[in-house]
């Protein structure tokens, strides 16, 4: 996954959705304090500030944001290794949910990582998350296993869902 992955894309959904007035961009220092915000926002136990400042400077971290007008509606944060993506934080502001924003950064994500080699995603999502778990599936996602007590704030389980990158998924230049 390249320097530029991630940025100015188009956010049409591959389901069809359709275009949004939208950008996507990979964060920068700069972004902190809108990050933090957002994370605030749009989670019941946010990751303090500082997090941010240190996922940013990670050389194994990408975050990307997605911009409507001069407002951050949406983020993903994911180290990359040779092998696998773990997103560790996907939120999107109440303000904008249920517009599909989810949708496009995980596609964004599922579409650039064979580019990268990279042939698995995986991810965590609390137990009661029915919503969550429903899109992870529709995008082929599978549970994988749960990890008791993962959530600090009130000790519920997480699913561990992971994602597979298929041999048809992966353009190999030399066509096997």
């Amino acid at each position: 996954m390249g320097e530029n992955s991630g940025r100015n894309r188009s956010v049409e959904s591959a389901t069809g959705a359709p275009k949004r007035r939208w950008r996507v961009r990979e964060a920068h220092k700069d972004d902190v304090d809108a990050l933090h915000l957002l994370e605030t926002r749009g989670h019941s136990s946010p990751w303090p500030r500082e997090a941010f400042e240190e996922e940013l400077v990670d050389e194994h971290t990408k975050i990307w944001v997605i911009e409507s007008g001069a407002r951050l509606a949406a983020m993903m944060v994911f180290w990359r290794t040779p092998a696998q993506v773990e997103v560790l934080d996907i939120v999107v502001d109440p303000d904008f949910q249920r517009q599909g924003m989810a949708t496009v950064l995980l596609e964004m994500l599922i579409a650039v990582a064979p580019t990268g080699g990279i042939r698995r995603i995986a991810l965590e999502v609390r137990v009661s998350n029915d919503r969550a778990q429903k899109l992870y599936r529709k995008l082929g996602f599978v549970r994988a296993g749960r990890r008791p007590d993962y959530y600090e704030d009130n000790g519920e389980d997480a699913f561990v869902m992971v994602r597979t990158i298929t041999d048809e998924e992966i353009n190999l230049p030399y066509g096997g």
